[in-house]
């Protein structure tokens, strides 16, 4: 992307005894997700919003997402 210029906002909060939930409904945005990827087969998902919030969750399915990109490239 040869992006030169620097931010112009960032924003973070720290919860110290914070566990992340998904919200009441997300079964339907998940599935919303994988049918927008049927739909669009050169596009692949990904980050905390599917398949767990944590960085732990993230870290696990870098390799699925991997694969699945790697798929969608043949």
């Amino acid at each position: 992307m040869k992006i030169t210029g620097r931010h112009e906002f960032i924003k973070s909060n720290f919860w110290n005894k914070a566990i992340p939930q998904y919200n009441i409904g997300y079964v339907e945005h998940e599935s919303y997700f994988k049918q927008f990827e049927e739909k669009n087969p050169g596009i692949v998902l990904g980050g905390n919003y599917i398949g767990g919030i944590s960085v732990g969750d993230c870290i696990k399915n870098s390799n699925v997402l991997f694969e699945k990109a790697k798929e969608k490239l043949k």
